[in-house]
């Protein structure tokens, strides 16, 4: 699932940083909403997404990140 996922990603992204921008503040969102979830599935996900995002991109996701767990 994961490898059609990024096929797709690739075949409909065509500019990825600035996506990825765009979509940060609601994946944020999304994410950390998740890992309070009563289902530990969903949690798990959310974590491990998580995790994905700061490895990868850890200059734009940790500055979107701290914020949203202030407030949560």
């Amino acid at each position: 699932v994961k490898q059609h996922a990024l096929a797709v990603w690739k075949i409909v992204v065509h500019n990825p940083p600035r996506v990825i921008k765009r979509i940060m503040p609601t994946l944020m969102v999304m994410i950390i909403s998740s890992l309070g979830s009563v289902n530990p599935d969903i949690r798990e996900t959310a974590g491990r997404t998580l995790g994905e995002l700061v490895e990868r991109l850890s200059d734009r996701v940790i500055p979107a990140v701290l914020p949203a767990l202030q407030e949560s």
